[in-house]
C-alpha cells in the first residue's frame, strides 16, 4: 500500500539549465522469480536493479508532474543475459513513458556494458503527471539502472 500510495503524488521537477532530475522510485513487481533492489551495482555506482530467474514484466516507477512541452527522459543501464520477452510495448531493458504509444528504441539485450538510451516524449498540457518507467521484459536477465544519469531534459 505503501508503494502505490508514493505513485499517487507526483513530484514537481526543478529544472536547471534544462535538466531535471527524477527521485522518489517506486518498484512494480508481480512475478515471483524476480528481485528489485536500490543500491551499490556494477563499478559502485547506485543503480536500481531488477534481477529476473524467470517470466518478468518489472519496472521501477516515478510519478513527475511537467510543464507542457517535448522532453527526453534519459539515462545509462547495463544487462547481463537478458533474454527478451516481446509485446506491444516492447522487450529486454528499457526507459520509457507509461502510456506512450511507442516502443521504446534503443533497448538493452544479452550481455552489455553502460549504454546510454534515451527516450522522446511530449506533454500536451501543463502541470500533466507522467510516470517515467525504466523496466525489463524478459524470460530472464538483470539490468541495472544507473540512477546518477537517469535524468528529464527539455526540448527546444
Amino acid at each position: 500500500l505503501h508503494k502505490q500510495l508514493a505513485l499517487l503524488s507526483p513530484v514537481l521537477l526543478n529544472f536547471r539549465d534544462g535538466v531535471a532530475r527524477p527521485g522518489k522510485w517506486v518498484p512494480e513487481n508481480e512475478w515471483p522469480d524476480v528481485r528489485m533492489e536500490q543500491g551499490r551495482g556494477p563499478d559502485e555506482r547506485e543503480t536500481l536493479s531488477i534481477h529476473a530467474a524467470g517470466n518478468c514484466r518489472s519496472a521501477w516507477r516515478c510519478r513527475v508532474q511537467l510543464p507542457a512541452g517535448r522532453y527526453r527522459f534519459e539515462g545509462a543501464a547495463r544487462s547481463e543475459a537478458i533474454q527478451p520477452l516481446s509485446d506491444a510495448v516492447g522487450d529486454g531493458a528499457g526507459l520509457r513513458v507509461s502510456g506512450a504509444d511507442r516502443v521504446r528504441n534503443p533497448k538493452l539485450v544479452g550481455t552489455a556494458g553502460w549504454t546510454r538510451l534515451a527516450h522522446e516524449f511530449t506533454v500536451a498540457e501543463t502541470g500533466a503527471e507522467v510516470v517515467l518507467v525504466c523496466e525489463l521484459r524478459a524470460v530472464k536477465g538483470k539490468v541495472w539502472f544507473d540512477l546518477g544519469s537517469l535524468q528529464i531534459v527539455a526540448l527546444k
